[in-house]
């Protein structure tokens, strides 16, 4: 995952966010070199009931055998750390379902999250480094 195309994306509920992040993805895979090109999606969701299993299966049948598929309902900093690398385009979908995970696991949010942010922060931290070589202003 290279630093200099980091994107977030936001919206409601059902807006079309997972779709538009995988077109951001694709976009960003097809312009990598085809022979190490690793395109990943790290999946949060679990089908708990028939309506997540129906959304999960929709928007499996909607991305191409190019995708890795990686389960992370818990462990997604593990998940990034394992699966990241220059040649790696990476998709998280979704935080919001990750969050909602570690809640009902009884999981120690504050110390998944200080792991995730300090691994986010090193990435913006490059990021900026590398915008202030292209003479861009970085906060």
């Amino acid at each position: 995952m290279t630093t200099e195309n980091i994107q977030f994306v936001l919206g409601g509920a059902r807006s079309g966010k997972s779709e538009f992040a995988e077109k951001l993805a694709l976009a960003s895979f097809a312009a990598m070199p085809a022979n190490s090109a690793r395109l990943v999606y790290l999946a949060t969701a679990e089908a708990f009931d028939d309506e997540m299993q129906a959304r999960i299966d929709l928007h499996k049948a909607r991305r191409s055998a190019d995708w890795q598929l990686c389960d992370a309902p818990i462990d997604l900093p593990a998940m990034i750390r394992a699966h990241d690398g220059k040649d790696a385009t990476l998709l998280v979908d979704c935080t919001s379902v990750w969050i909602t995970n570690l809640l009902i696991n009884g999981k120690d949010i504050q110390a998944i999250a200080m792991i995730l942010l300090t691994r986010w922060h090193r990435i913006w931290k490059n990021y900026c480094r590398c915008q202030r070589n292209r003479s861009w202003h970085c906060p």
